[in-house]
């Protein structure tokens, strides 16, 4: 039992903690606001301080701040999505815990347990980054509530929920956020695994049995974000468009490498060719470009179009590269045959790995069918083909030329632009293509 001052402007917040902490036995005062709140607390011994961040007269941080230089007590802080700047400020002047409105009984008692324990009983298990995923900011702008429960990012141990799933985001504080620097919030990988349909419970059990180097991880990773860098940035393309996509690959690469199978088959690929492995991030990435600026915005699209985007190609791995470095005019009637079978073997592959949807799956297979019913495998007339099958075939063909290969050298995005509609318009999927041309339009008239 223990002696908790509550301090929040509103009465109603004040009586909903006195509900929780009396089922804990604890004993109880109030304030509604931080003035009163250091007359209580010079005139009485507490062992707590629970205490909203914005209140009128002396707010939260100021009580904080006053706390922490007068009286060695433990200060748990209200907090939330409005409140992400003052949160981060709050954890650097000393706050204990923070826990978000609407909170849970469970919630509040652990925080008091857990900081009123005798350090020798503290056993609680220590976050890592590790269990959670960064999240661009700008995803939040076109959304009205979030989706999953959303954190801020204190320490590389400290993570703390700022809004619940299905809270309202105010659009307005987001682009405040944004002007002020704040570039990312942060998700547990099991929530955004839900969200956009990925088995990551599959991944959690493969990677116990056998662990993947995490120093092994972070070097591919890092190796590809230099890779990305290199050889996917094409002269012409809107940079701001580009970066967002390089954000969003890089939430996706944290997720779906927690599998061990997905990560090796990506070191694989990446084994046989690096140039191989180029061309699927890139057209990861243009792929995720092209649907933004059509208008797509749902992240679980966004994640199945990159995850797309970077295996459609997969089945390649198996070929060898004396035959993927020839030209198509080069190729006997057997080597062709060869190559167009890699959309099957991907296939193939990707059911094999038993981690990712449907649409990944089939946006793979068919995204060498085109608009005249003569693609391959199948043949299939253009209302038959997955949407974001269509998409990935426009970022292909752009990368294929835009990107230095072993057959190109890497061209400008206007002269790249200008042979697709010469020899490969009729095939490609107009809304994609369009797309794509503004977003080298945009590119130029900022360059």
């Amino acid at each position: 039992m223990f002696k908790i001052l509550i301090v929040d402007d509103q009465a109603e917040v004040r009586e909903a903690l006195k509900a929780i902490l009396e089922q804990g036995g604890h004993i109880l005062a109030e304030a509604q606001n931080g003035r009163v709140a250091q007359n209580l607390i010079q005139a009485n011994e507490f062992d707590l301080v629970i205490s909203d961040l914005q209140m009128p007269d002396v707010n939260g941080l100021e009580l904080l701040s006053w706390i922490k230089a007068n009286k060695k007590l433990p200060v748990i802080l209200l907090t939330g999505f409005t409140e992400l700047l003052e949160t981060q400020k709050a954890y650097k002047l000393g706050a204990d815990d923070f826990f978000t409105k609407p909170f849970s009984i469970k919630d509040i008692l652990s925080s008091i347990n857990r900081l009123m324990a005798p350090p020798l009983e503290l056993h609680t298990p220590r976050e890592t980054s590790e269990q959670y995923c960064r999240i661009p900011i700008e995803d939040f702008v076109s959304s009205s509530s979030v989706q999953i429960n959303v954190y801020i990012k204190l320490s590389e141990e400290k993570f703390v929920r700022v809004a619940h799933k299905g809270d309202l985001v105010p659009k307005e504080r987001v682009e405040n956020y944004k002007s002020r620097g704040l570039t990312y919030l942060y998700a547990r990988k099991e929530d955004f695994a839900r969200l956009v349909g990925f088995n990551l419970v599959l991944s959690h059990a493969v990677r116990d049995d056998d662990k993947i180097s995490q120093e092994k991880k972070l070097r591919f990773l890092r190796y590809t974000t230099e890779l990305v860098l290199e050889n996917a940035v094409v002269n012409g393309v809107n940079t701001r468009a580009f970066k967002q996509a390089v954000d969003c690959l890089e939430l996706v690469l944290s997720l779906i490498t927690e599998n061990q199978n997905i990560f090796e088959t990506l070191a694989i690929m990446n084994t046989h060719a690096d140039w191989l492995y180029a061309h699927s991030l890139g057209v990861s990435l243009y792929s995720v470009m092209i649907a933004r600026r059509m208008g797509w915005s749902a992240q679980a699209t966004l994640f199945k179009l990159s995850v797309g985007g970077l295996f459609h190609d997969i089945g390649q791995k198996e070929i060898s590269l004396e035959v993927l470095q020839k030209s198509r005019s080069h190729l006997s009637f057997e080597e062709r045959k060869l190559i167009e079978s890699h959309t099957t073997r991907s296939k193939e592959i990707l059911l094999d790995l038993k981690a990712l949807s449907d649409d990944v799956i089939q946006i793979v297979y068919e995204h060498h069918e085109d608009c005249t019913g003569r693609g391959y495998p199948r043949n299939i007339s253009q209302e038959k083909i997955h949407p974001l099958a269509k998409i990935v075939a426009v970022a292909d063909r752009f990368c294929y030329l835009a990107m230095k290969g072993p057959i190109s050298k890497g061209e400008s995005a206007r002269e790249v632009l200008r042979k697709i509609q010469i020899f490969h318009g009729h095939e490609l999927d107009k809304t994609a293509f369009n797309a794509l041309a503004a977003l080298c339009s945009e590119g130029e008239a900022t360059a």
